[in-house]
């Protein structure tokens, strides 16, 4: 029985060699056995689908990635903000860089009020 090690590595495997279909099901398999992938393989995948032109479903995982308590870091913003730039589509662009702007404030923030 695969644990969330295994999962993480074969889902990232995948994905890398471009066999998306294969990675996502895997993905799947994961969190509906309740593991949680980590960062790495998030940002994999949202590579892997902006990558193929697949924003929609890049930012839907990050946003998914977000929802299950793991936060994008620099590389998951520098993936969407570059994919949404290949497609020419500013007012997504614009949304990524906002969000961005705002996880970046209320780091800083955090660390502020910590000191």
């Amino acid at each position: 029985v695969p644990d969330v090690v295994t999962y993480n590595i074969l889902v990232s495997a995948y994905a890398k060699v471009g066999q998306i279909k294969e990675s996502v099901r895997l993905y799947c398999e994961m969190v509906c056995k309740g593991f949680v992938p980590t960062m790495g393989v998030y940002n994999t995948l949202i590579h892997q689908f902006a990558k193929l032109g697949k924003m929609n479903q890049a930012q839907e995982l990050m946003n998914e990635m977000q929802l299950r308590g793991v936060p994008p870091n620099s590389s998951t913003y520098e993936i969407l903000i570059c994919g949404w730039r290949i497609l020419s589509k500013q007012p997504e662009l614009d949304k990524v860089l906002k969000r961005q702007y705002r996880t970046e404030a209320m780091k800083l923030l955090k660390e502020m009020n910590e000191k």
